[in-house]
């Protein structure tokens, strides 16, 4: 989903924020699309009018509160644990520019809470990794722990267990060649496995086969 949509017609650019679960509440990435575009608005000559509006039943809420203080607990986290000169945090990265940060990493994190359900979810960040070429590292214990097993694409480690996560982190960014094998294996399971116009094909083959 876009978090900021455009539509030019008429001399006029139409930007709708399209968060309504949020009531288009202003997080950082809505801030920093909005300023994207404005910034782009200001160069283009052909624009006349900008009209802003929020998709759902409200135009907007305000700030998002909720995530200011979750990232104000981290910060503070972070600070207490002697961590800040390790780690950087950063605003939400709108979805166009995504890929170029992907690309700079050298592992993808698929963190989640140890849930049986979340052992047969497909979070987009996989595929991200796998279109990037990039490994991943992650703690669902389903279908995607055997997928980085068979094609030796990433590493699985079990749920709750940060001294194993920490592990993995610290052998992928000390192990130069086998992130490289596994940067390769990734890309081609991105490739082969996931691509949209072979998943499109097969999902149409499908469709023929029940019409008879």
């Amino acid at each position: 989903m876009t978090l900021l949509e455009r539509d030019d017609k008429n001399a006029v650019a139409h930007l709708r924020m399209n968060a309504p679960e949020k009531l288009n509440a202003l997080s950082e990435g809505m801030l920093k699309a909005l300023q994207n575009e404005f910034d782009s608005l200001a160069q283009d000559r052909s624009i006349r009018a900008v009209i802003l509006s929020g998709a759902g039943k409200a135009f907007c809420a305000g700030h998002d509160l909720k995530e200011m203080q979750e990232k104000r607990d981290l910060e503070k986290k972070a600070g207490q644990e002697q961590l800040l000169g390790m780690i950087r945090f950063l605003p939400p990265i709108p979805k166009e520019d995504l890929a170029l940060w992907i690309n700079h990493c050298d592992a993808v994190l698929l963190v989640l809470k140890n849930l049986k359900v979340f052992d047969t979810v497909s979070p987009n960040k996989l595929f991200d990794a796998f279109a990037a070429g990039v490994p991943v590292i992650q703690t669902t214990q389903g279908w995607i722990r055997t997928l980085l097993q068979v094609e030796n694409c990433g590493i699985t480690t079990e749920p709750g267990d940060p001294d194993g996560l920490a592990n993995a982190i610290q052998y992928l960014a000390h192990n130069y060649e086998d992130r490289k094998t596994m940067s390769a294996n990734s890309l081609k399971v991105g490739r082969e496995r996931f691509d949209r116009n072979l998943l499109s094909r097969k999902y149409l083959d499908l469709l023929e086969e029940l019409k008879l």
